[in-house]
């Protein structure tokens, strides 16, 4: 309708959905566009018509520094929700963060060109003439060198068991050479083993593991180990976890202590456990 938006005033809806949608309805839209728009100084002018401080609303510096935690804190949020998931398994989100880590370093030296391409608040800033000349694009950029860092600190484990993530993501990938001995021999025949590479694109490498045939114990059970890492708090919902607490009046009278402990059984779906073998040793 080319209807004007300096003339906007106000905005009433009648509740429905295709009104009240936060991203495609009117007032979703209307948001963004609001955003947008870069309205601080209107917000300045209004809190100082009813006697309130805005020196810090109008500290151009910290207001770049906002755009650029609110950029990285969006990047953060986006990581956190690659480690979030069903199936996720400790080798997707060391491939995640190490794509953060890639991404940092690119990050790092585009502020450097004062490219602000994958920083949309800090660009949204800079467009203004009064925030480009006062943009503290050095200190953003040792913020950025700051966090690549501790992000190599935090995950030092990870880099640790490298190798072992790629022999659980592609062992047909893996050179034989450079792999421990005890498993140098099965790799070979693995690698080898046509029908078993074709099994692997057809399961994934969760459940290639149960394919392996008993000639192959060393592979067979080593991507145990890597299957069950699973952060609890991450996959609480799709993840079994069974309560049970020992809360009859035998087990209080049996127990030293006067508070009854819970057990807690985590059961993972995706990974089983090597219960041939504890057969085969019950046996005997």
């Amino acid at each position: 309708m080319n209807l004007s938006w300096d003339k906007l005033t106000g905005l009433t809806t009648d509740g429905a959905p295709a009104m009240c949608g936060e991203k495609s309805g009117l007032v979703g839209r209307l948001r963004q566009k609001m955003q947008s728009e870069g309205n601080a100084d209107d917000i300045c002018q209004f809190l100082e018509t009813k006697e309130k401080d805005t020196a810090r609303l109008r500290d151009v510096k910290w207001r770049c520094e906002l755009a650029f935690l609110c950029d990285v804190t969006n990047h953060l949020s986006a990581l956190n929700l690659q480690l979030q998931g069903r199936g996720r398994t400790v080798t997707d989100m060391y491939d995640s963060v190490r794509a953060f880590k890639v991404k940092l370093n690119l990050w790092e030296t585009q502020l450097q060109q004062k490219n602000h391409a994958h920083f949309p608040a800090c660009q949204n800033m800079m467009t203004r003439t009064t925030a480009a000349s006062q943009f503290p694009t050095k200190h953003f950029v040792e913020k950025l060198s700051t966090l690549r860092a501790e992000f190599t600190r935090r995950f030092t484990d990870f880099e640790r068991q490298k190798f072992n993530f790629e022999m659980f993501s592609n062992p047909f990938s893996i050179d034989p050479e450079k792999a421990p001995e005890n498993l140098q021999m099965e790799l070979i025949e693995l690698q080898c083993d046509s029908a078993l590479k074709s099994k692997y694109e057809t399961v994934g490498r969760v459940e290639f593991h149960r394919c392996l045939p008993e000639t192959m114990p060393q592979l067979r059970d080593m991507p145990l180990e890597f299957s069950g890492m699973f952060p609890l708090g991450a996959l609480a919902s799709p993840t079994t976890k069974n309560i049970s607490s020992t809360s009859s009046q035998n087990y209080r009278r049996k127990l030293p202590c006067c508070q009854t402990p819970t057990t807690v059984f985590y059961q993972s779906p995706s990974c089983s456990p090597p219960t041939h073998t504890a057969q085969q040793q019950q046996q005997y």
